[in-house]
């Protein structure tokens, strides 16, 4: 299947969201938009993942090391531009073909007032997690926040926080 404007959406592996922090959803999203649509493979600097999410390049290595399953990080030996040898990670990320949620490239141009780079980072991440367990890729979830917690492995008191803010900033409906 040929999409038009490969550059619109990814598609993000609902495991990846139960098993991972807000952090590392969205520090692996942006790798899945800086990766080609069809192939996986992805030759970004760290250091532009890092200045897209505000954590700096270790932090951003280390969760992309966490991802083993998800991601193939390769290191080759290149020159630089005064022709000295270093090291460069080359990524392959795995495109799910099943049980995957869709995300818009407007998803990462989402920008909130008042909150620094890493805060929103963390904001999207948690979103990205909580539409992980929506109803059949819908934006529709009955879980309690303490069953959120259980099936995201965070706890209780980080799903409120995130939870609050959220609907402070109206990006989630609570109906009761």
């Amino acid at each position: 299947m040929k999409i038009e404007d490969e550059n619109y959406y990814r598609v993000f592996p609902i495991s990846f969201g139960k098993e991972f922090s807000n952090k590392g959803a969205y520090i692996y999203l942006l790798l899945l938009f800086k990766s080609d649509y069809n192939t996986g493979k992805s030759n970004v600097l760290l250091e532009t993942l890092s200045e897209e999410a505000g954590y700096d390049a270790d932090t951003i290595s280390s969760y992309l090391h966490k991802a083993k399953e998800y991601v193939d990080i390769t290191k080759q030996y290149i020159k630089d531009a005064n022709g000295q040898p270093k090291t460069k990670n080359f990524y392959k990320v795995h495109i799910p073909f099943k049980d995957f949620i869709m995300v818009s490239r407007n998803f990462l141009n989402l920008h909130f007032d008042n909150l620094t780079l890493k805060e929103e980072t963390d904001i999207k991440g948690f979103i990205l997690l909580i539409k992980c367990l929506c109803l059949n890729n819908c934006n529709l979830t009955f879980y309690s926040l303490r069953e959120m917690a259980k099936h995201l492995k965070i706890s209780y008191s980080t799903i409120q926080k995130y939870m609050k803010k959220c609907i402070e900033l109206k990006l989630i409906e609570q109906h009761k």
